[in-house]
């Protein structure tokens, strides 16, 4: 099968799809994939054929989260991210589309996805990195966690996706008239989904729908690596340290989290892997040692505990 792959966000949107589509190739389909340019490092080491979605999604974050962590400041956030690119990803999209058989498509770019597969009568797959499939058992990760009842958690499912669909629909269906697709009113239904989730971590529920599938986790194959003499010697100087990393977390007051984190962990030593937020001006203590991106496959197994942001 020819299949294009497709999905916008940061590197915990990108790679995992990297793998699954790693995979696809093993298995003797040829695949494509469209994603943000800065998260393509893994599509270009594996070899899986890719390019660069329009839009930046560092600062796309950044923008985001400077308007607040609140709903309205997120939707506003969303809109502004989808009046500015959904025209453009619909156009690359449709382009890498010629001659495929099927999408598979998530992240910020799903609808995209799911419009050019409409437009060109080929079957959708969703792959998602968090469940998005109601469910009795627990409502909607977007949501802080909680418990309520039943009905409820099934129903904030609908709310999270509709506020999302909200924000995305205006330029979606100026993008499908331009196009020649007749507006669309309402979510798409019925997609078989795919889930990048370990069932250690997520057992399916039992009301989800036979094709939406856990399918473990999108993972590296195995490959050799080496850590720097100087963060060798720092592994071989005591225990195991505890691995602290904020990736692409960002929109945190740093100046407080951090010495807040080491002074908690104080006198354990830590790998501190400050993504996106950087360092603040401050003096570490010779416990902390900052890294920059490691295969998580090979240093966690050499840790005592990591603290991450999901």
């Amino acid at each position: 099968m020819r299949l294009l792959a497709l999905t916008y966000g940061t590197e915990g949107d990108t790679r995992p799809l990297v793998m699954l589509c790693h995979g696809l190739i093993a298995a003797g389909h040829e695949v494509m994939l469209l994603a943000d340019g800065g998260t393509l490092d893994s599509a270009k080491a594996l070899g899986v054929p890719h390019a660069a979605l329009e839009g930046d999604i560092h600062d796309e974050v950044v923008a985001l989260v400077s308007r607040g962590n609140g709903v309205a400041a997120a939707s506003t956030g969303l809109a502004r991210m989808a009046l500015q690119h959904v025209a453009g990803w619909m156009r690359q999209a449709d382009a890498a589309a010629d001659d495929c058989d099927a999408i598979l498509t998530g992240g910020l770019a799903a609808f995209v996805g799911m419009s050019v597969g409409e437009c060109r009568g080929l079957p959708v797959i969703g792959a998602g990195m968090i469940p998005l499939t109601p469910t009795r058992a627990f409502r909607s990760p977007f949501l802080p966690p909680g418990r309520s009842p039943g009905w409820l958690n099934r129903a904030s499912y609908g709310l999270v996706n509709g506020l999302i669909w909200r924000q995305f629909r205006g330029p979606i269906n100026t993008a499908r008239q331009h196009a020649g697709q007749p507006p669309r009113r309402s979510l798409w239904a019925g997609l078989p989904m795919l889930y990048g989730i370990s069932p250690q971590l997520l057992p399916p529920p039992s009301d989800w729908p036979a094709d939406h599938l856990v399918c473990g986790q999108w993972s590296a194959p195995a490959a050799p690596w080496h850590p720097s003499c100087e963060l060798q010697a720092f592994l071989d100087a005591g225990p195991p340290p505890v691995y602290l990393g904020f990736g692409s977390m960002t929109g945190f007051e740093r100046e407080r989290v951090l010495p807040a984190l080491l002074s908690a962990l104080a006198p354990r030593r830590v790998l501190l892997f400050p993504g996106w937020v950087g360092v603040p001006d401050m003096t570490l203590p010779d416990s902390v040692r900052v890294i920059g991106p490691t295969p998580h496959e090979a240093l966690l197994p050499r840790c005592a505990l990591a603290i991450h942001h999901g």
